[in-house]
């Protein structure tokens, strides 16, 4: 039996797409590693004692949620010092950020395709900037989205649909990556 290679594959799913919209943190950059280190010292610094892999579990979901279901509910001082410390951490090690194989790739061959690249993340500002000087790929995307956009970052959907928004088009004509 016959399996279609990945391009075919990307062609057969975005064929009556009007956007493409992608998640950059883990999707399109190698940076969840990244995340859980930041995470793990933050944890630490605050003598809340955390496995690495809860917090890989819960890479992805709104920053506020990870701390509050990580930390027992700790108070909100302990909760913002543990978000700002994960900040200060993951600057540090931003310098090890990659985009992860094919990533810019996709985008190009997206854009190629007469599709709009969009890229829909809850990423604070500050990280957007750094993930996007990372993926250098600026010149083929059409819209943005961060963290300041929403309340709630995923899974609620409302980046998804503030991005779907700015490309100008319905959930039925798009896909996310």
């Amino acid at each position: 039996m016959n399996t279609p290679s990945a391009g075919y594959a990307l062609q057969m799913a975005t064929s009556s797409a009007a956007a493409v919209l992608f998640d950059i943190d883990g999707t399109l950059i190698d940076s969840n590693y990244l995340h859980v280190q930041a995470w793990m010292r933050a944890f630490h610094d605050c003598d809340i004692a955390t496995d690495a892999w809860r917090i890989h579990h819960a890479i992805g979901m709104d920053g506020s949620a990870l701390v509050d279901s990580l930390s027992n509910g700790a108070g909100s001082d302990v909760q913002q010092k543990l978000s700002d410390l994960h900040s200060h951490y993951y600057a540090e090690l931003t310098p090890l950020l990659r985009v992860l194989p094919g990533g810019r790739q996709i985008l190009k061959d997206v854009a190629a395709r007469g599709l709009q690249v969009v890229l829909a993340t809850s990423a604070p500002e500050e990280e957007l900037a750094v993930l996007r000087r990372v993926l250098d790929s600026d010149d083929v995307v059409s819209a943005i989205t961060s963290a300041e956009d929403v309340d709630a970052a995923k899974p609620h959907p409302g980046i998804i649909e503030i991005a779907l928004d700015r490309a100008g088009v319905t959930a039925d004509r798009a896909v996310f990556v």
